[in-house]
């Protein structure tokens, strides 16, 4: 998932996003190699809310295969993003009743839908 990630990241780099998801490069960080698992779990969440909110819209990548399976913290973040008031898109399938709110807009696993329908949400001509 974490390489999927960052191939959708230099997508949107590439025309004109900016991607605030620090967690895609978490295997870099040397003092995360040296927390304790709790210590870990902690830093990431503080880390992704904030990244979540200082956001405009959440891309929740979502493939068939992790529809039901991971740690949940997925759901948590959209939860969140709704909050917030952010765009969510889902980049795969919706896994839970939520996801079916009016508020998230569903794409399939297709990365170019996805950059088109947000260039015309944020109104980005590139």
């Amino acid at each position: 998932l974490i390489e999927s990630g960052r191939e959708l990241r230099t997508q949107l780099q590439a025309k004109g996003f900016v991607v605030s998801s620090r967690w895609l490069d978490e295997n870099k960080d040397e003092t995360f190699q040296t927390m304790t698992s709790k210590e870990r779990r902690q830093f990431c969440a503080a880390r992704d809310m904030e990244d979540i909110l200082t956001s405009e819209a959440l891309v929740l990548i979502n493939p068939l295969t992790w529809a039901q399976i991971g740690s949940g913290g997925r759901h948590f973040e959209t939860a969140v993003a709704c909050m917030a008031k952010l765009k969510v898109y889902i980049l795969g399938v919706e896994s839970n009743v939520f996801h079916s709110m009016p508020e998230i807009s569903l794409v399939t696993a297709d990365p170019v839908k996805l950059i088109g329908a947000m260039r015309f949400t944020f109104g980005i001509d590139s």
